[in-house]
């Protein structure tokens, strides 16, 4: 059994795949110095599907072509940017997000991509999560692609709306380092007070009792 990773010799015509989704957390200090050393992609706190689209790029004959599921962060993260430029040197041929229960147990927003190792010729093609359709050129510098998508640079500012630019509101990433970001009061700096929530000294019943 091979590692992918590390297999540079071989060419394909299709490559096809579910690439493991390790976070950065995921990996040891000797792992994150090789795949920084080998990689444009592990940059920043990468994720390892990033790093099996690049490998999977390198792999591909003329013409070859590229079917992965995986999350769909890397369209707009910054940790994404030198993935994006990789890929904007090709035909993107479809992105497709579907649904984020895909996965039983998990929730995972995955998305469907396809590349051919040839020049853009055409711009890419996108089915969204509910339904909607549509070409864009994608640009080149690897900025975010999601305001392309959602067609939010063809609107001023001033015009957009919540759905202009997102699905969903959602509570953000768990991380469990409560530590980090939960604090007690008397512990904080005296510049963050203002911004801390106070709980009021007695309870609604006995404020409103006269004195």
């Amino acid at each position: 059994m091979a590692d992918f990773l590390q297999d540079t010799a071989e060419k394909y015509d299709f490559v096809i795949g579910n690439p493991p989704y390790v976070p950065i957390t995921g990996l040891d200090e000797n792992e994150k110095r090789v795949f920084r050393l080998q990689y444009e992609t592990a940059r920043g706190r990468f994720d390892l599907y990033l790093l099996f689209f690049e490998q999977a790029i390198k792999s591909l004959k003329p013409g070859g072509r590229l079917v992965f599921i995986t999350p769909e962060k890397f369209l707009y993260v910054e940790t994404a940017r030198p993935l994006r430029r990789l890929l904007s040197g090709l035909q993107v041929e479809e992105i497709r997000l579907i649904n984020e229960a895909a996965f039983d147990g998990l929730i995972t927003y995955p998305t469907i991509t396809t590349i051919v190792n040839r020049t853009v010729d055409g711009p890419a093609f996108f089915v969204l999560r509910n339904g909607r359709q549509i070409h864009c050129t994608l640009n080149a510098v690897g900025d975010s692609w999601m305001p392309h998508i959602r067609g939010a640079r063809q609107q001023r500012k001033e015009d957009l709306t919540l759905g202009d630019i997102c699905d969903r509101v959602s509570c953000g990433l768990a991380t469990g380092a409560d530590s980090v970001f939960v604090h007690r009061n008397d512990g904080l700096d005296a510049g963050l007070l203002p911004f801390a929530p106070h709980r009021a000294a007695g309870s609604q019943k006995e404020r409103l009792q006269p004195g």
